[in-house]
């Protein structure tokens, strides 16, 4: 975590996953076993010392991102953890990690392109954002807006068209940030000031470049910011976390405040509870080829948590919590930390 916040609120603002929805043709190729859940190792470098997983994206039947932080106990040094995943049963970490940096999502485009997005910067506190471009991840540290600004979630209709949302600090109060990416260059978007944009943006989903959702949290209260054709509108959500949608009729969130955690739904007119997610801490979301994939931790029992349309399945017994779960060419791939090390969980989507 970003050394300058803790708390129960920012590490649910930390896992926010992101995934790629499969076709027929590329479920085709995928290697896994319907209904088998198989634990795989995501040993970090032995400097780092520890390490988390956040968020996952899978770019094709044979390549996933994983992204998160480590930590050193012996020198409390912290920074960013990228894995990569190559169709085997293991994850292995690329390079040895920027000091002061953590990545907290990632979304991609294919296997030449993909986005993460975090904090960094000399002193932690500063908009990330690293790309992959077929062959190298290249990080980039966004302009200072005031203080402890961070991005928290990244989602994009295309690599041309990426949006990533995060919140930054004026008199310990958090706004919203937000930034687009148009395949060139990174730009600040502000909304209205008269919509009231003080939140942690928690979740984002971009379906064109004129048409992109935002949530964010407060104490209490879950607000939606809908930018549609160059006009901002607001309302309230009942979600607190990740987005998930495939259009203006189709948004999905998570509403995890209490013990119920309900899978709640946008059908154009109004949010509604269609199911549970069973993971009412740290919960992420994706939609999969046959439905809604939520993973994280219950609140009720403490174990791991993964459920496809309300549905909770059956996990190895693992000793950690899953925060991403992503889906893409057939695949389910959920990823998160243990005691001391990340690991992955894969099945078929």
């Amino acid at each position: 975590m970003n050394g300058a916040r803790s708390g129960v609120a920012v590490m649910a603002l930390a896992v926010i996953g992101a995934g790629v929805s499969a076709s027929p043709a590329q479920a085709e190729t995928a290697s896994c076993t319907p209904g088998v859940w198989t634990q795989q190792p995501a040993n970090v470098l032995a400097a780092m010392g520890t390490g988390t997983l956040y968020a996952d994206t899978i770019a094709s039947p044979t390549l996933a991102w994983a992204v998160g932080d480590y930590f050193n106990s012996s020198t409390q040094a912290y920074g960013d953890v990228i894995e990569r995943w190559t169709g085997g049963s293991s994850w292995s970490v690329v390079g040895t990690g920027d000091p002061n940096v953590n990545l907290y999502d990632v979304t991609s485009f294919g296997p030449s392109s993909a986005f993460a997005v975090g904090v960094g910067g000399a002193n932690g506190d500063l908009p990330l954002v690293t790309e992959w471009n077929g062959s190298n991840w290249h990080r980039t540290l966004l302009p200072r807006v005031h203080n402890y600004d961070t991005l928290y979630t990244v989602s994009g209709s295309s690599s041309t068209n990426v949006w990533a949302a995060g919140d930054y600090f004026i008199d310990n109060v958090n706004y919203i940030l937000l930034e687009h990416f148009n395949g060139t260059r990174w730009a600040q978007v502000s909304i209205p000031a008269s919509l009231d944009p003080v939140a942690d943006a928690v979740g984002v989903v971009a379906l064109s470049p004129t048409d992109v959702w935002v949530i964010g949290a407060t104490i209490g209260t879950d607000n939606v910011w809908h930018f549609e054709n160059g006009t901002w509108s607001e309302g309230l959500a009942p979600v607190f976390g990740t987005l998930a949608g495939t259009s203006d009729t189709n948004i999905y969130g998570i509403h995890a405040y209490d013990l119920s955690s309900s899978l709640e739904h946008w059908n154009g007119s109004t949010w509604a509870q269609v199911g549970r997610t069973l993971a009412a801490f740290m919960p992420g979301l994706t939609l999969g080829s046959a439905g809604v994939w939520s993973a994280g931790q219950s609140n009720t029992s403490g174990l791991i948590a993964i459920a496809r349309n309300g549905v909770l399945v059956k996990t190895p017994p693992v000793n950690g919590v899953v925060n991403g779960i992503a889906t893409g060419s057939g695949i389910a791939l959920a990823v998160g930390g243990g005691p001391s090390q990340p690991f992955g969980l894969e099945s078929c989507d």
